[in-house]
């Protein structure tokens, strides 16, 4: 997994495979992840295929946080039926 550079901001937008944004969230908040679904952004409950990842914290609590989130996706990913599909950043 890899981010672009950016000119700026405080988090990354995560585009899942499919929609299912709340059900990965969900399991992201038992490891203790906080992030936020994409529907959150949405008046129109879209982006349900998207998760927005803050990386305000320091750079160990955010590397911790993405250590855990690679343990969520191989979690939630047997779920889908998208076989060999990969978050894009």
């Amino acid at each position: 997994m890899g981010a672009p550079d950016a000119p700026g901001g405080g988090s990354l937008w995560i585009r899942l495979p499919e929609p299912g944004a709340n059900a990965f969230v969900q399991r992201a908040e038992r490891y203790g992840v906080r992030l936020l679904p994409g529907t959150t952004f949405s008046s129109a409950d879209q982006f349900d295929d998207h998760v927005r990842l803050s990386y305000a914290d320091s750079p160990e609590v955010t590397r911790h946080g993405i250590e855990l989130l690679s343990r969520v996706w191989q979690e939630w990913r047997p779920s889908m039926d998208a076989g060999d599909a990969r978050p894009a950043i």
